[in-house]
């Protein structure tokens, strides 16, 4: 009578219920303990699973039988309990001569598997003299779950040419391997021999996982056809098709899965909703964003910790930090990563003061900051060029060992180079453990900025011996040293060069070359330049050379650049105050009162 209550609250998930009673039993045999702790497993009751099995051990409260050593083992491989309770079962499994039972071995390789310990199980399953399917099965996926995938289908092979009659366990053991590296061939073999065997591919969930397969493999067309062939669909089966095509980009698709879903009156789980969210992230199409939140909302998901962190993020990405900081308030632990994806919101959107504010108080939550929280706070420094913050959060960076990332390495010389420290950002990329391509920019752009043209060709020089190749942003930087110290000969020879790198020039840098040949006096030449068809909407370009008019007086160039921003944005009030001032030089007082009355 005991044991059916114990079994009843232990079923109902009322673990602290069940662990009273089955406390007080007066008498408890193997197969009470065995049920019990299979019970605990069952319903996420692990950590006092692991604490029952302890207490057998120390205490010698029943000897286990081989029952009671697999429930024991499974709880290890639960709770990843290896190095001292896994092996001493292990032994006491060997002292009871109970190593050759299969079942035993079998869950001993599990245990050994979801404790990470490949070799372990390996060197088990080799000496199984005749491994049975559940040995199989169990290998393959202990290689597959730690993305062992090309073991895992050497494993599957060796399995093929033993002759082993593989049943839906192993099926769908396998094909997680073959969508992991990619094998769509074995997939496809795979789904050949599970449809030979006369297996209906809806049942067990054989369809989700060759649904799964050919989307990871990236061929979705029959990833449809698998799911098509289904004449009922579940919410499985639906969330294997929204994830496939969320994860291959394809997210309208994506979406217009999920409205149908919906339409069908169909409940989606946890893990389809970040899928879709996920994917509606890089459509922009925030509208649909919402509607998804909504269904989140109707679902009662919105209290999950990652449904939450993945709305505060698609609504910073969007850019609606309004929606992003109403979801992260109505969170009730915010989580480490929901702080810095509403940071990142604020950075992104250029609010620097919010984002370090933000950061401030995640701290005082004594919520310790990780990697993206600091490169999120250093972005906001930079905003806001706030140095004493930015020194405040490298001597944190320093205590919490962030400091030899590469990333944050980075972060804190572009930090120091907008708040106008260069030799600091030089100390720190000194002390780089790698100075990446990103490293070499940042500082070529810290001393561009300067106009220290000498040092950024030293840079531009140095960063070739170590085997970077200049890219794009490296390029702006030297155009922009050039046009700040008047270098018009090394800025051409600069821009010159730039596709014997494979850059091609970009709106960007036939700015600074218009800024450059403007700013030296070469008026018409800046004009030839944005004449060229590529560049004729270059509206940043046309207002530098109307503000070069200025400077050297040319009224008829700048008559023709202030009608050219005319035709491309007539809203632009500097470009009117410019030709006034051109027309005011000139003594042109007709035409500064025409310009007054545009």
């Amino acid at each position: 009578m005991g044991g059916s209550i114990v079994d009843m609250y232990a079923s109902c998930g009322h673990v602290e219920d069940a662990r009273k009673v089955f406390h007080n039993l007066p008498r408890k045999d193997h197969v009470m303990w065995s049920a019990f702790l299979d019970r605990l497993i069952i319903n996420e009751g692990g950590d006092y699973a692991l604490e029952i099995v302890k207490n057998v051990q120390n205490q010698g409260i029943i000897k286990p039988d081989r029952v009671m050593f697999i429930s024991a083992l499974k709880v290890c491989g639960l709770m990843g309990s290896i190095m001292i309770l896994g092996n001493i079962l292990q032994a006491q499994i060997i002292e009871n001569e109970l190593q050759t039972e299969v079942t035993v071995t079998n869950t001993l390789i599990d245990m050994y598997s979801k404790c990470g310990a490949l070799n372990e199980a390996c060197v088990l399953f080799n000496k199984l003299k005749t491994p049975s399917i559940v040995s199989w099965g169990v290998m393959i996926s202990a290689y597959a779950t730690h993305g062992r995938c090309s073991y895992a289908l050497r494993v599957l092979k060796e399995m093929q040419e033993n002759h082993v009659e593989m049943n839906e366990v192993v099926f769908l053991n396998a094909l997680k391997p073959c969508g992991g590296s990619k094998a769509i061939d074995q997939g496809r073999l795979l789904q050949h021999l599970i449809i030979k065997s006369g297996m209906k591919i809806e049942y067990y969930g054989i369809d989700c996982a060759l649904i799964d397969m050919y989307a990871k493999c990236g061929s979705l067309n029959e990833a449809y056809w698998v799911f098509d062939m289904r004449p009922h669909h579940n919410v499985a089966s639906w969330g294997a098709i929204i994830t496939g095509h969320a994860q291959n980009v394809h997210d309208i698709l994506s979406y217009k899965f999920f409205q149908q879903m919906q339409r069908e009156g169909l409940k989606l789980g946890i893990v389809t909703y970040l899928c879709v969210l996920k994917g509606i992230m890089s459509t922009q199409l925030q509208h649909n964003g919402k509607h998804i939140h909504h269904g989140i909302i109707h679902d009662n998901f919105e209290s999950d910790e990652a449904i939450g962190n993945m709305l505060v993020d698609m609504y910073a990405k969007f850019g609606s930090i309004e929606d992003a900081f109403k979801v992260f308030d109505g969170l009730k632990n915010p989580s480490k990563v929901s702080w810095s994806s509403l940071m990142g919101g604020y950075v992104k959107h250029r609010d620097g003061l919010l984002g370090l504010e933000l950061f401030t108080k995640m701290q005082q939550k004594y919520i310790e900051p990780d990697k993206v929280a600091y490169l999120s706070a250093l972005k906001a420094c930079c905003l806001t060029s706030t140095l004493m913050h930015g020194k405040l959060i490298h001597n944190q960076v320093v205590r919490s060992g962030h400091e030899y990332d590469t990333a944050i390495g980075n972060a804190l010389i572009d930090m120091y180079v907008k708040c106008r420290c260069i030799k600091e950002a030089q100390k720190i990329f000194d002390c780089l453990a790698f100075q990446d391509i990103v490293a070499w920019g940042t500082m070529v752009g810290g001393y561009a900025t300067q106009g220290n043209y000498r040092l950024v060709d030293i840079f531009f020089e140095v960063m070739q011996q170590h085997g970077f190749k200049p890219n794009s942003v490296i390029f702006t930087s030297l155009l922009s040293a050039c046009c700040q110290e008047n270098a018009v000969k090394e800025g051409e020879f600069y821009f010159n060069i730039m596709e014997t790198y494979g850059v091609i020039p970009t709106i960007e840098h036939v700015t600074c070359r218009v800024d450059l040949l403007g700013g030296a006096g070469y008026l018409n030449d800046a004009k030839q330049i944005l004449n060229i068809s590529s560049s004729q909407c270059n509206i940043i370009g046309w207002m530098s050379l109307l503000t070069a008019c200025k400077t050297y007086g040319n009224v008829k160039l700048g008559r023709q650049c202030f009608d050219k921003l005319m035709l491309l944005n007539p809203d632009i009030g500097a470009m009117y105050v410019l030709m006034s001032n051109i027309y005011t030089f000139a003594y042109m007082w007709e035409h500064v009162t025409y310009i007054y009355h545009l």
